[in-house]
Parts: structure tokens; sequence; C-alpha cells
């Protein structure tokens, strides 16, 4: 590991790994470039959505060297397909607010990953996406114009795999689920690693409704934001 005055790209890396690891945990996938680091981990718990249908609990860190933040993941297993839930239990400016330190660095990523990985986490993950069942995909319509941070070909087929669901069906009318794994299914087919992000990201605001797909009841939860954040010391 680099001198801890000056923690690297790489140094965050193998934190977040050995963290994992320490949880017994796995780290599906990090990348890094020098500059900035996406990495994704999935823990040994499961919930079920639905029969045969289970989604494993996990979380993704995103770090440069301005930020440094960790979100709840959920992978699912039936495809394959993760998404990224925009609610941040962690994120700390790189600077005087974080020492660039490998000990305090490690109990920073720590509190975040044990907020991340909360029972409570991903039960409530699993009844958002249940209640998606509820909900024509129609409403996805909504959303198209949201797509985040795509080329525009890429925003252009995913656009075309929703309409198609919504309008080519079989008898079993499609469900803003189906559209959530409509989106997950293209992120996972993403070779651009900052598009597969993204889109596992916008996928976590759909199934929060923070794309506003459905028109919030007056007593609904408000959209969560980056100062719900859970602080770590």
């Amino acid at each position: 590991m680099s001198d801890p005055a000056c923690l690297f790209v790489r140094d965050i890396g193998e934190i977040f790994s050995q963290v994992i690891s320490e949880i017994g945990g796995e780290v599906r996938e990090l990348i890094e470039n020098g500059e900035r680091l996406l990495a994704r981990a999935v823990l040994p718990e499961f919930e079920n959505v639905a029969t045969g249908d289970r989604v494993q609990n996990g979380v993704a860190l995103s770090y440069s060297e301005t930020q440094l933040r960790l979100h709840p993941y959920i992978f699912r297993l039936v495809c394959s397909n993760g998404m990224i839930r925009p609610r941040v239990m962690m994120s700390r400016q790189i600077g005087d607010s974080v020492p660039r330190d490998p000990e305090k660095t490690i109990e920073i990523i720590q509190s975040g990953v044990q907020a991340c990985t909360a029972p409570s986490v991903l039960l409530e993950a699993v009844e958002r996406m249940q209640d998606l069942k509820n909900h024509p995909a129609e409403l996805g319509l909504r959303i198209l114009a949201m797509l985040p941070g795509l080329s525009r070909e890429s925003a252009s087929r995913l656009t075309d795999s929703v309409l198609d669901l919504i309008l080519w069906h079989d008898d079993a009318q499609p469900t803003m689920y189906d559209v959530l794994n409509s989106i997950t299914a293209f992120a996972r087919d993403r070779s651009d690693r900052t598009e597969k992000w993204n889109l596992e990201r916008f996928a976590g605001r759909v199934v929060l409704n923070q794309t506003n797909w459905l028109v919030p009841a007056a007593s609904a939860e408000k959209p969560i934001s980056i100062r719900d954040e859970i602080p770590v010391a």
C-alpha cells in the first residue's frame, strides 16, 4: 500500500476488497483508471422477490480524488442483473474531512458497508420491487426522457426495448417490474462501464420512484437525497 499521506485509487480498491472479504462477501467488479474507481460487491444474504426470483444483498463504491461514496447494491440472480440504489449511505469529501490514512479509510469504508448492507435495506428494496408488479408498464413511458448519461445509440436502443415490452406482449400484462428488468438487463450488457453504472443507479431511482413515474400521494415518502446520508464518524 502507498504512503499513508496520499491514498491512491488502487489503495481504495484494496481496502474495499479487504473489508468485503472480512464479512464473507465477494467483489464482483472493480474497475479503476488511475483517477476513478467503480466497484460492486455482493454478500451471502438473499431474499425472494417472487418464487424462483432471488436478489442478493451488496454494496457499490465509487471513488475519485474528491469523493468517496457507498451505495446499497441489489443483485438479481435469475438474470444476473443489478441495480444501485441512489440512497447514498456514506459520502465523504476527500481532503480535510477524510484523512488520507489507510487505517481511517478502512474505518470509514467498514461503517459505510455496514450501513449499506443492513438487512432492513435489502428488505425495503424487495418490498418496493414487489410493489412494482402492481403498476402497469405504460407508466414507464414517463421515464424514457430521463435516461441518464447515455449515448444517443444506447438511449434509442433502451427506449425501443421498453416500447416493445409495452406494445408487443403476450397475455400477461407487463408491469413496472418488467420495465425495471429491461433497464437492468440493458445495463448488464454495456461495455461502457460509466453507462452501466448510470443505468444501474437509474434503476434504483425507478424502484424508489425518484423518477416520478408514479405521481406520489401527499403522504408518500419524500425522495431520498444526499442530505439523507447516514453519517460516518
